[in-house]
């Protein structure tokens, strides 16, 4: 049988301090490196959790100026609307205007050949003379000369028209053709 050697068993201890050393310089580099990956895990976690918080932060802020800018929108919108009915309002009173002017042309017509018919009565004409359609010229005694079948004809079914806004229909701001009947006797 083998037996040791002093030799052989101080090598053997000092070969066991060797690793025994070296066992806890590694021990104790785990343990240095352990405390390091806790470090940065809860840094790692704080920053996390920061970033979660700024976030929630931006995410609160945008939705804020989201809503208050399709608040601002639909206001536009509404505006839009309402001067789109503004337009749709002026553009029929336009259309009206236009048709009115148009028929000027065949009012100032008619203007010169009433104004035409009175200075021809008032000029001379005489009493009781036929003219085409007309009954007859003449002048009534303090009053204009006239055409007594259309003086009498006018007078019994005149008309006085006006072009006004309605104010009391909010729905319908058109411009209206008012008739008022005026009967003035002779």
């Amino acid at each position: 049988m083998f037996s040791p050697t002093k030799s052989s068993i101080k090598e053997a201890n000092e070969h066991l301090q060797a690793l025994y050393k070296r066992v806890s310089e590694l021990e104790s580099t785990v343990k240095e490196q352990a405390e390091s990956l806790i470090k940065r895990d809860e840094e790692a976690q704080r920053n996390t959790t920061e970033l979660s918080r700024n976030k929630d932060r931006e995410i609160a802020e945008l939705r804020k100026s989201l809503e208050a800018s399709e608040s601002h929108v639909q206001g536009l919108l509404s505006s839009c609307r309402e001067k789109d009915t503004i337009i749709s309002h002026l553009q029929y009173k336009c259309k009206l205007l236009e048709d009115a002017t148009q028929s000027l042309p065949a009012l100032d017509q008619l203007m010169r050949v009433l104004s035409e018919a009175q200075r021809f009565s008032s000029t001379g004409g005489t009493s009781g003379t036929q003219m085409g359609n007309c009954t007859s010229v003449s002048s009534p005694p303090g009053g204009p000369p006239t055409i007594d079948g259309m003086h009498h004809h006018l007078n019994n079914n005149s008309r006085n028209f006006s072009i006004s806004e309605d104010g009391d229909d909010e729905d319908d701001d058109e411009i209206r053709f008012r008739q008022d009947s005026t009967h003035s006797t002779v």
